[in-house]
């Protein structure tokens, strides 16, 4: 199973966009998901694509001459033994529904019927789930996933790459990114407070007058 991603520097996010999306349906692939948005002033475009496996270091090769490479990724999962294991699990699971079978027909006593059917019906739910997973498995060797992160600015990509080594720049860019979040927050929160002065005044001339009606009361009494 192939999965690759690619943070890129490009002249123009929606046309980026527009070419990855044309590129998958071109190959026999399709998008998975695409967003296109603004990190601060500068646009900002995510796309997720699958193609066929064959041509991913193609696929890969392709997109990275869409614009100038900030960060890429590429991993490699091999699922051989996951899916021979499932396979036997198979087996055994089918083998084991001919016998309840067996038994079923030779089952006389509603009791026996009942239990039969209750193991086959646990039997054959452990049946889907397996043919499930190795489906999934297989469609996802057939197909490699490839995302691609984009913008006009380097400075709001995000760092794909995931060697072992200290990325200076890639911690001042999460930091950029973490700190505008942030003010972004505090200014909405500001923004909202004002906006609400009116009912806090509000709200606060009725605890007094509430309280202060409560002392007159008391002191009369």
């Amino acid at each position: 199973i192939k999965t690759g991603s690619l943070a890129m520097v490009v002249k123009d996010v929606k046309s980026g966009v527009a070419a990855i999306t044309q590129y998958a349906e071109k190959n026999g692939g399709f998008v998975v998901s695409s967003n296109v948005s603004k990190q601060g002033v500068a646009p900002y475009g995510e796309i997720t694509i699958r193609i066929p496996s064959k041509i991913f270091d193609k696929g890969v090769a392709d997109l990275k001459s869409l614009g100038e490479v900030e960060s890429e990724q590429v991993n490699g999962q091999d699922v051989t033994e996951e899916y021979v294991d499932l396979n036997s699990q198979l087996k055994n699971l089918r083998a084991a529904e001919d016998q309840f079978l067996v038994i079923m027909k030779q089952a006389t006593q509603i009791n026996d019927i009942l239990a039969v059917q209750r193991e086959l019906t646990n039997i054959r739910g452990q049946i889907e789930r397996i043919q499930g997973q190795m489906k999934y498995l297989e469609q996802s060797a057939k197909l490699s996933t490839i995302s691609a992160y984009l913008s006009t600015d380097p400075d709001v990509l995000p760092t794909v790459d995931d060697q072992d080594k200290w990325k200076p720049w890639g911690e001042v860019k999460s930091a950029a990114r973490s700190l505008l979040a942030m003010s972004k927050g505090l200014a909405n929160l500001v923004i909202w407070l004002i906006i609400y002065i009116p009912l806090w005044l509000v709200i606060g001339l009725v605890v007094w007058g509430v309280g202060k009606g409560i002392r007159l009361a008391k002191h009369r009494q």
